[in-house]
């Protein structure tokens, strides 16, 4: 079964599936990007948290 024929039931979701479908490879690319870079950030200051709890425990 194909992602329009699924789609299909929902018109709101297909016609999002259409706006996000005429994007371009490099806008993808570039979304995907910046969304590692804030995931990584994310887990950097989570990291520096944990660490300095860890160290007030101590």
């Amino acid at each position: 079964m194909s992602l329009n024929a699924a789609v299909g039931d929902f018109p709101l979701l297909g016609l999002a599936w259409d706006f996000l479908s005429d994007f371009p490879k490099f806008v993808w690319v570039l979304l995907l990007v910046s969304w590692m870079g804030m995931a990584f950030r994310l887990v950097e200051v989570l990291a520096l948290s944990l660490d300095l709890a860890v160290e007030g425990w101590i």
